[in-house]
């Protein structure tokens, strides 16, 4: 298991509230294929005047997500840092998972992670592979009490950060196959996206069926053979009794 144990947490939401008219932006995306294994993803941008305000506190907002990316490369995770022309920034960490079962440990890893004393971003999300693709799990932006070290009560944090729209939280899960069912409030074919805002907490529920492997196929192809063979010895011997009587 590729595990985020050791690093600190990889994003502090309400950094962007303390520097108001800036503006952070944390997306979390999954890509699940037929037989449960996937790609999981984490990335957080953050505009020009995000960085120069943090640079002038002496600090780094993404300077945790590009070091855990670093400390887990071993491990098989995938590292992009992108400085744009207009001075914004954005850093991923990417990691493939091989089963259901890892990606409910990545993503339980995750939420510790991302996980700050003011506020919690994500619950583990469950996969469940049959007959159908099914995907369960949640995510936050509501502030606990430990904004009143901030000076500010939970109602007042929250309004800080509708008002300033500081903070861009999104959640995306593409399926393998076409939508069944979800809660998604936003869909593109099979991508579903939730967005999460200020003081509100999602459920996340998506229900897709799953496309036909390869050897899916050929097992089908050959079951398939294998009764059109026996139906036609059966057709045969039959015809042979009666050319006998």
């Amino acid at each position: 298991m590729r595990r985020f144990r050791g690093t600190r947490a990889l994003v502090w939401p309400l950094c962007a509230l303390l520097l108001a008219g800036c503006q952070l932006r944390v997306g979390i995306n999954v890509d699940i294929e037929a037989n449960g294994a996937g790609r999981l993803r984490v990335g957080v941008a953050g505009d020009r005047a995000l960085l120069r305000r943090a640079a002038e506190a002496g600090a780094d907002p993404l300077a945790d997500v590009a070091e855990a990316g670093q400390r887990l490369a071993p491990d098989g995770w995938v590292t992009t840092d992108q400085t744009a022309g207009d001075g914004s920034r954005r850093v991923a960490i990417a990691v493939d998972f091989t089963d259901p079962a890892e990606l409910e440990s990545l993503t339980a890893d995750l939420a510790g992670a991302l996980d700050a004393e003011e506020v919690r971003l994500l619950e583990p999300l469950q996969l469940t592979v049959d007959d159908e693709i099914r995907v369960a799990g949640g995510a936050g932006l509501v502030p606990t009490r430990a904004v009143a070290d901030y000076g500010l009560t939970r109602q007042r944090a929250v309004r800080l950060l509708r008002d300033s729209r500081a903070l861009n939280y999104r959640v995306r899960l593409r399926l393998p196959g076409e939508v069944v069912s979800s809660n998604a409030p936003s869909r593109e074919e099979s991508t579903l996206t939730w967005p999460v805002a200020a003081g509100e907490s999602v459920r996340i529920a998506a229900v897709g069926t799953r496309p036909r492997t390869l050897w899916r196929v050929l097992a089908a192809g050959a079951v398939g053979g294998l009764l059109a063979l026996a139906l036609l010895s059966l057709l045969l011997w039959r015809r042979r009794r009666r050319s006998a009587t």
